[in-house]
């Protein structure tokens, strides 16, 4: 058996740390070997592929979008809705929205993967959240102290601009709640494991202990192979 590479696009960045957390304020254990304590991305590559990593070509904070790199690469079709309504989404959508990311992804990789004389064995995958419906118990008190009023010097134009702010205080951590654990769940996970599509839409702690599982075959059996 060759060794395995558990595959995603800025999953160093977003998707284990997510994970990780996520995992932390459900009561779900993380395997040790899987934390990436110590240097930076220290145990994440001997398990986990980042494409984002990849088409960086060690550029630093390097930041480009999936679709768009797969479509650099030659890949045709794209998808259509945006990420952070995805919980909004009929479940014909998601699934959809989910094969379309999981895809790309696997597209995208197995293009660098030439270019980098990779042949690993690959679980691709990616996740969806949902924001969580306690955000106003979780989230800080609106300080106005914190609003920018940049060169306003009108105290009323001010105060209006804090007013305003305040207003809009638990509506702006509700639109980037999926981008936090702490703020959100995950409410599916997509894998393509030997080129089949799993999509799985279980109860997070559930979507969080399968993750776990697989990342931890695929860690043993890189083991097993050095």
């Amino acid at each position: 058996m060759s060794l395995q590479r558990l595959v995603g696009h800025n999953i160093y960045k977003f998707d284990l740390p997510y994970l990780i957390r996520a995992s932390i304020y459900n009561g779900v254990k993380v395997p040790p070997q899987l934390i990436p304590f110590g240097a930076r991305f220290q145990r994440f590559d001997t398990y986990a592929m980042d494409t984002m990593h990849m088409i960086g070509a060690g550029e630093w904070n390097y930041m480009l979008k999936l679709e768009t790199a797969a479509r650099a690469c030659g890949y045709v079709g794209g998808k259509t809705g945006s990420g952070k309504d995805f919980y909004k989404m009929s479940r014909a959508d998601q699934e959809v929205y989910l094969t379309s990311d999981l895809e790309m992804t696997k597209f995208l990789y197995e293009a660098m993967a030439g270019s980098f004389s990779y042949d690993f064995d690959t679980v691709v995958f990616d996740i969806e959240t949902m924001p969580k419906d306690d955000i106003e118990d979780i989230a800080p008190a609106f300080d106005p102290d914190n609003v920018a009023v940049g060169n306003l010097k009108d105290p009323e134009k001010i105060q209006a601009k804090i007013e305003n702010a305040e207003a809009n205080h638990l509506k702006s951590l509700q639109d980037k709640a999926g981008l936090h654990a702490h703020y959100s769940q995950p409410c599916a996970i997509g894998y393509i494991i030997k080129g089949q599509v799993e999509l799985d839409f279980s109860e997070p702690k559930e979507l969080l202990t399968r993750f776990w599982d697989i990342a931890g075959k695929v860690w043993g059996n890189n083991q097993e192979q050095l």
